[in-house]
């Protein structure tokens, strides 16, 4: 398990450095990374190394082979191990709240959007029938795969707490263990606004990957993919479970 040193109070726990070193980082991980900057063209095309140039150049490995918890997350061998709950856990439930099948992203966080993706739409996500052109689905792909994005970078990872989808057959809902920035509400979240990033290292991996913009434009770029596909205004709410998105199928 992951310990963090104590941060100056203006950092993320992920910012922060552990107790772990570099021997626990995937070569996999940190090169799916590189691939995708070099495709993103966000990273020099001639770019490359092995992790221990990777980490220096992030700038989360010290001088005596520790890294930060979010180097741990983003390319860790075991991610699970090393911070709990560090997982996307998708479910499929009946209209009476029955598990029907499940499905645990246990793998390095950088790799965890794609395939959480891909087991989404080849699992639980149907295509919509009666479509005449193209293919659409009952849930937008580019609406679901920023929600998830969003979950990995914002999420509260010093919660140990997963983050979880669940899929039903009139609706589905993706939702991370977190908070809203202070003196922020659900109607500033959906009005346009900055970009405000609990866990900066993580965020800048994405991204240097292609997989963000930066511009606070996650939640716009949702309700306006759902609009386009066909389906409802997704619902947005924060609580006690903390932030959640909820879709609805397409009309």
């Amino acid at each position: 398990m992951v310990r963090a040193t104590v941060t100056d109070g203006r950092s993320s726990w992920t910012d922060s450095l552990s107790d772990m070193k570099i021997d626990i980082i995937s070569e996999e991980a940190t090169g799916y990374y590189v691939k995708a900057g070099t495709a993103s063209k966000r990273l020099p095309p001639y770019f490359s190394g092995d992790a221990r140039r990777i980490l220096k150049w992030l700038w989360v490995l010290d001088t005596n082979d520790f890294v930060t918890v979010s180097a741990a997350l983003l390319f860790g061998k075991d991610v699970n191990r090393n911070a709990m709950g560090s997982v996307v856990k998708i479910g499929g439930f009946s209209d009476t709240g029955k598990l029907l099948r499940e499905d645990i992203v246990d793998i390095p966080v950088v790799m965890q959007p794609d395939a959480a993706m891909r087991i989404l739409y080849e699992k639980y996500i149907p295509r919509h029938e009666g479509t005449e052109k193209g293919i659409a689905y009952r849930y937008p792909m580019a609406a679901v795969r920023e929600a998830l994005m969003n979950a990995v970078i914002h999420k509260d990872y010093e919660t140990f707490e997963p983050i979880i989808v669940k899929v039903y057959q009139n609706r589905m809902s993706i939702s991370n263990p977190g908070t809203l920035p202070k003196r922020w509400n659900i109607d500033k979240l959906r009005k346009d606004h900055g970009s405000i990033v609990h866990n900066r290292n993580i965020a800048d991996v994405f991204y240097d990957m292609g997989y963000i913009e930066g511009w606070g434009t996650g939640i716009r770029n949702i309700r306006e993919s759902c609009k386009k596909n066909g389906n409802p205004e997704p619902k947005f709410s924060a609580g006690r479970n903390g932030i959640e998105v909820t879709f609805y199928p397409i009309r």
